[in-house]
């Protein structure tokens, strides 16, 4: 009797565990539809369709539009390139001295430095120009009160400056990043061949950072092709693509022009993409490097005499020119100059709270929806295009790369034809903005997720799925938590970019739903640089907060894990 109770109960057990383990496979089945269908709909379809609205703006197929794009605005087209070759040659150029710089210098140099650098990388946009026009515009601080010059900061060469001084921080970064990569053993090698310092870095280091100064390079002509609003502030008369894009969409309503501008703009920025992608593939120098290196050794090169004058002088003028720009930027923002005289005044932080507070709190709760969004999606979509390996796996993960290379304004002009008609009638709501955020962002996430996964043995993940795990519970109980640096870094990231985010979403917002970054462009381009620069200051507080609890709560983790790393070691 007690016998048959038994078999009773163990068939009723499986019975219950089929049930479960079949509802955990159509479980699966609804994430990997969460994790891959959104990448159809929110990335391929908006470059589809504006791509169809540009060789068919009235229904029928024509080139119309691209013929007299080349013939009226070949000017603009030439203008564009090269200006932006021009400031991102300049910016790649700075960046790399000020990396060489940063890499071999001593320790408390260098943390000052990066501190520096990372402020700049979370700052507002058009803070560079602002602070240009603040100190060197016909008014300027320095120009007007200090050297009583009448300089006009507005046209081409104004431009140049701006590109280049706001993308130094990012070719720097990059560039530390490329030369804390080389091992030292292979310097050290450089060194009892008879090579002397200056020859190290001529004939070994720079060439070993080829792949990152290619990476750079890209990146920053990529975002100066892009940027319409530094033409627009600085720029006076001077018209680039970009512009002309935006005016094409904001002032005259001619989306179809502005549709044949951004894919002129896409088309070379793929194409550069896919030939640097296939390069970086075939000869990665420095991954193979960095592999057999293992470790991070201490860096014993030292630079010659005369390059650390030079670097350290140029690294300085840098460094005092980030400075001058936030105490500008924070001085004007509690001072008046009404009058020819100078006080301090609250006056613009008041204006501020009686009518921006709206804008500054839309936006930080769109990057809170958008960070852990996208964190959780790309995440989700990494775990099954490197684990899982789904079909047509490389298709998804390129297209899910596209909107990192995509200029801002092409995306957010894709997403206002997408989404302007039943069923994904999206236009004019906040969905919108906060979509088009998570999605141009989640690269950053799938990449971090992707360095992540190849890092995590996958024995742990078979032997749970040897005992019975469904592949979705595999996920939630032995992947995720192994992911948490990865889902925190995509998080940051997005926090921080759809907080300073501007040139993908100005497209899309509407005028009683504006965010911070687009009340901080519209006040710059009217004029009213004390109400910008209150809305910059409040903006670098809001980001510089939250990164700093991120650090701290990264660090605390840091801090736990050695704790329980000592702990299994001492038992």
């Amino acid at each position: 009797m007690n016998l048959f109770r038994k078999n009773i109960s163990e068939r009723a057990q499986k019975k219950d565990f089929g049930h479960s383990f079949f509802y955990m496979e159509i479980l699966d089945r609804l994430f990997y539809i969460i994790a891959v269908v959104p990448i159809i709909i929110f990335i391929f379809w908006p470059i589809v369709a504006l791509f169809l609205r540009s060789i068919s703006p009235d229904g029928e197929f024509t080139l119309e539009l691209y013929n007299s794009l080349f013939k009226e605005n070949f000017t603009v087209i030439r203008d564009s390139i090269w200006v932006c070759l021009l400031s991102t040659a300049l910016s790649v150029i700075i960046g790399t001295v000020i990396a060489v710089y940063i890499t071999y210098a001593s320790k408390w140099v260098k943390r000052m430095l990066m501190l520096l650098l990372m402020l700049t990388m979370i700052s507002p946009p058009f803070l560079s120009s602002l602070s240009y026009i603040l100190l060197f515009g016909k008014r300027g601080i320095i120009t007007a009160d200090l050297l009583h010059l009448n300089f006009n900061p507005y046209g081409w060469h104004g431009i140049v400056i701006m590109q280049t001084f706001s993308e130094i921080s990012l070719a720097a970064l990059i560039l530390t990043g490329g030369l804390s990569s080389i091992p030292s053993s292979v310097i050290e090698a450089a060194k009892d061949l008879g090579s002397k310092s200056g020859e190290i870095l001529y004939r070994v280091i720079l060439p070993m950072l080829k792949s990152s100064l290619t990476a750079v390079f890209f990146l920053i002509f990529v975002k100066n092709i892009a940027d319409f609003g530094t033409p627009i502030i600085v720029g006076g008369n001077f018209k680039m693509l970009a512009t002309e894009a935006y005016k094409g969409v904001i002032s005259y309503g001619e989306i179809e022009k502005a549709s044949a501008i951004s894919f002129l703009i896409f088309l070379p920025i793929v194409f550069i993409f896919l030939i640097y992608r296939h390069q970086l593939t075939v000869t990665n120098v420095m991954g193979n490097f960095s592999e057999k290196s293992g470790h991070t050794e201490e860096k014993t090169y030292k630079l010659p005499f005369y390059l650390k004058v030079i670097f350290g002088l140029i690294t300085l003028c840098f460094a005092v020119y980030m400075l001058l720009q936030y105490i500008s930027i924070f001085v004007s923002a509690v001072s008046s100059n009404s009058g020819g005289h100078f006080h301090w005044t609250m006056e613009f932080f008041q204006s501020f709270s009686l009518t921006k507070i709206p804008s500054m709190v839309r936006s930080i709760v769109y990057s809170l929806i958008a960070g852990i969004t996208a964190s959780f999606l790309g995440v989700l979509f990494a775990y099954y295009i490197d684990r899982r390996n789904i079909r047509f796996s490389k298709s998804f993960d390129f297209i899910a790369t596209l909107p990192y290379i995509l200029p801002g304004p092409f995306f957010g002009i894709a997403y206002l034809l997408a989404f302007q008609n039943p069923p994904l009638l999206l236009t004019g709501t906040g969905a919108i903005v906060v979509l088009n955020c998570i999605f141009r962002q989640i690269p950053v996430t799938t990449r971090a997720a992707s360095a992540n996964l190849s890092q995590i043995s996958s024995l742990t993940e078979d032997a749970a799925r040897d005992l019975g795990t469904p592949r979705i519970a595999v996920f939630f109980r032995i992947i995720l938590p192994q992911l948490k640096p990865a889902f925190l870094v995509g998080f940051i990231n997005t926090f921080t970019t759809t907080m300073t985010t501007v040139g993908a979403i100005i497209f899309l917002i509407t005028p009683s739903a504006k965010v911070a970054t687009v009340e901080l462009f519209n006040e710059i381009r009217d004029g009213d640089y004390r109400m910008a620069s209150v809305i910059a200051t409040l903006l670098i507080l809001v980001i510089l907060s939250v990164n700093i609890l991120f650090s701290i709560f990264i660090l605390r983790k840091k801090k736990e894990g050695k704790h329980v790393s000592s702990a299994e070691k001492s038992v």
